[in-house]
């Protein structure tokens, strides 16, 4: 299930708001599993953990499945470099999570959709959603679009001052009404996205996920 080189991001909630670390898996022992120092990718923060905490846990393999589970913290330690030393899950404690509930967060960032060959022209609007697995946007009911149609997408990802582009090649799998006169809501499942790409929609949706829940928090 588990490889060494797998990236890891730790969840972390320190007085009602929500941090999340990247990292990396470098050693898989008996008991206990090494971790790359986790770096806090907004603020550039090295992660300072609660030795014999649990934590959340989630590992994006090579094959892009994300599992998900609680950890135990045991403690920092260092060798030919430092690493953080956490508890090895079982198998049973691992989690798949689906492509389809990849951290969903309803989330408005532009999007333009092209046809692999002449069948519609290419347009750009907004998501409704967006996960690591597929996205939801709202179009024209003048645009002709079919269930099982192979796109191609380029969506922007804003992170503070920064923009990323990210491609993926998509499947619509849904078409129904949409909330908004004159629209269609269409999703669309991700049929060929890089590893690389899949990281950068995953840190967009944990930074959107923290965002909003610190705005909760806020409004308190």
């Amino acid at each position: 299930m588990l490889s060494i080189g797998d990236t890891v991001y730790i969840e972390e909630i320190v007085d009602d708001q929500v941090n999340y670390y990247k990292s990396r898996l470098v050693d898989l022992l008996d008991h206990s599993i090494h971790l790359d120092i986790p770096i806090n990718e907004n603020t550039g923060r090295n992660a300072v953990f609660i030795r014999e905490t649990k934590y959340k846990v989630y590992f994006l393999s090579k094959k892009s499945t994300l599992y998900t589970c609680h950890l135990n913290y045991i403690s920092s330690q260092k060798s030919n470099i430092r690493v953080l030393v956490f508890e090895k899950p079982d198998e049973s404690q691992l989690v798949i999570e689906q492509r389809r509930k990849f951290f969903r967060i309803a989330s408005s960032t532009e999007i333009k959709v092209m046809p692999m060959e002449d069948e519609f022209t290419p347009f750009e609007t907004l998501t409704q959603d967006i996960s690591a697995g597929g996205v939801a946007i709202n179009v024209s009911n003048k645009i002709s679009v079919k269930v099982d149609q192979i796109v191609q997408l380029k969506i922007t990802l804003k992170f503070g001052t920064s923009i990323e582009e990210v491609n993926a090649e998509s499947k619509i799998v849904r078409i129904q009404e949409s909330e908004i006169d004159d629209k269609k809501l269409i999703s669309l499942m991700f049929t060929d996205l890089t590893s690389q790409s899949r990281q950068k929609i995953i840190k967009y949706t944990l930074d959107q996920q923290r965002a909003h829940i610190q705005s909760l928090n806020y409004g308190k």
